[in-house]
């Protein structure tokens, strides 16, 4: 048994969707061989929605807090995002996402945000203008999280068991973009590729014996992974 869930979630979920999240990290190329043991697996999943590209751009605070709670492996994390899909990853039409950690539970709160163009602004405009947005919750947040650090994006297959319990994500072609030292959006220099992939199984928490189950049923350990943290500790390699 490679996992094994911890306990179950305290009532104040940001949005009241607390699920478990398992994640294992493989080289892309075993892609073939994952595919298959996914193809075989007994819970038999399925494809749940085609393909696509999913893009991210991440902020954190002037100290980097999200940064050094996720390296210091803070039972209670979060940080903030703006999450949208396809192929253009200069128009950000979004959501605002605050995502949380607490251990192996995760969920989020998130605000629809007009569509930005990040080539036409710098990073200073961008953010000025989300302050003028309809931001809820998250605007305390915004506040201290104002710093752009991070853009990255990659193609994510989705698969659900055939009970409908439990999701399985395979992410790959992950490419990051630096946006720590640039005044305006970079999108054009991209930094060395990690030849990697990350499978991620989810459920809501109710359903914790059977995703503990389905992890167990594959022939590899979990592990701890953020593209997030990874990405940044990456930049840091790279220069």
């Amino acid at each position: 048994m490679n996992y094994t869930p911890k306990r179950k979630p305290t009532a104040e979920a940001l949005n009241g969707d607390y699920r478990y999240e398992v994640k294992f990290v493989l080289d892309e190329s075993a892609l073939p061989t994952l595919l298959a043991w996914v193809r075989s697996h007994p819970a038999g999943f399925v494809t749940a929605y085609p393909t696509r590209q999913v893009n991210s751009l991440y902020f954190d605070t002037n100290d980097w807090a999200s940064l050094f709670d996720g390296l210091g492996g803070l039972t209670s994390r979060g940080k903030l995002r703006f999450r949208w899909y396809g192929p253009d990853i200069s128009r950000p039409d979004c959501m605002l996402e605050l995502k949380h950690k607490r251990g192996s539970l995760g969920t989020k709160i998130s605000r629809p945000i007009e569509a930005i163009d990040l080539r036409g602004a710098n990073w200073g405009d961008i953010v000025r203008d989300l302050d003028k947005q309809d931001l809820g919750p998250l605007v305390p947040v915004l506040a201290r999280s104002h710093c752009p650090v991070l853009l990255n994006h990659y193609q994510r297959r989705y698969n659900v068991s055939a009970d409908r319990t439990v999701r399985l994500t395979i992410d790959t072609e992950l490419v990051c973009y630096d946006q720590t030292f640039a005044g305006r959006p970079n999108l054009d220099r991209p930094e060395p590729r990690q030849p990697v992939m990350v499978l991620e199984l989810k459920g809501l928490w109710r359903h914790e014996r059977r995703i503990s189950e389905v992890a167990g049923q594959l022939p590899m350990r979990s592990c701890a992974f953020s593209k997030f943290t990874s990405g940044v500790c990456g930049l840091a390699y790279s220069t």
